[in-house]
């Protein structure tokens, strides 16, 4: 899948998750809890992805969903991206994308698709997306689930195993 068609389908996720272009603060994703930074919920990028970032985290909300992105190479559209929002979104994803690839051991439930690169974890009533628009060889699971890793903990939604 071609990155243009990756961020179609991520933008079209977004839509079909009932948000709009408004960028107005929204509610605390965390079910309740002291909100945390979205870029915050990563508390080690450099150690997932194997290098710093190149600049600051870019961070928005859109409707539910609030969303960081780490640029990771020279090449602004080369990024690992965090969005996370209320539950319903983790099966939005799944109706977007297709059954995937389950991931034991992570959350509530995790879900994997290799085209899309991303993997969606659904954990008590938050869902979060990890998007990698990376090279191919560096696009894995085990990269996405690292960075999952690190959400579910400052989530405090149980080990992420």
């Amino acid at each position: 899948m071609s990155r243009s068609v990756r961020i179609v389908v991520a933008f079209a996720v977004l839509l079909a998750a009932g948000c709009s272009p408004d960028t107005t603060a929204s509610p605390n994703p965390t079910g309740g809890r002291q909100p945390v930074a979205v870029c915050g919920l990563v508390a080690d990028i450099e150690a997932a992805v194997g290098r710093p970032p190149i600049a600051s985290p870019n961070t928005y909300t859109v409707g539910e969903n609030d969303r960081c992105m780490w640029v990771v190479e020279r090449d602004p559209s080369r990024y690992v991206g965090l969005t996370v929002g209320p539950k319903a979104n983790h099966e939005t994803t799944i109706a977007a994308f297709g059954p995937g690839e389950a991931v034991a051991g992570l959350g509530d439930g995790a879900v994997w698709w290799a085209t899309a690169r991303t993997l969606s974890v659904v954990a008590g009533e938050v869902a979060f997306q990890v998007d990698l628009q990376l090279d191919d060889a560096e696009a894995t699971p085990e990269l996405a689930t690292e960075v999952a890793r690190q959400v579910v903990t400052a989530l405090g939604a149980g080990p992420a195993t």
